[in-house]
C-alpha cells in the first residue's frame, strides 16, 4: 500500500520529466547510430593571429610597392584586364 500512496503523491510534472528524458534518450541514441562524418571545426586564436599578421605584412609591402607581385593578381589588375 505504501508504494501506491507514493506514486499518487508525486507532483504532476513528474510524468513530463519522464517523457522529456525519454525523448532526449532517443535523440542521444541517434548520435551513436549515426556518428558525425567529419570532425568539428576548431577555433584557434594563435592561427588567426598568425594569418592576420601575414596578411598585414603583405598589405603593407603592397602599399609601399616593395613586395614581389610577379605572378600575383590583385583586384586592381584584374579589373584592368577585364
Amino acid at each position: 500500500m505504501t508504494s501506491g500512496r507514493y506514486f499518487f503523491s508525486l507532483p504532476p510534472c513528474w510524468s513530463r520529466e519522464v517523457f522529456v528524458l525519454q525523448v532526449i534518450g532517443k535523440e542521444l541514441q541517434t548520435f551513436l547510430d549515426y556518428p558525425p562524418m567529419q570532425r568539428g571545426a576548431g577555433f584557434n586564436l594563435d592561427a588567426v593571429k598568425t594569418e592576420m599578421g601575414k596578411r598585414m605584412q603583405e598589405a603593407e609591402a603592397a602599399s609601399k610597392g616593395t613586395g614581389d607581385t610577379r605572378g600575383k593578381t590583385t583586384a586592381s589588375t584584374q579589373l584592368m584586364n577585364d
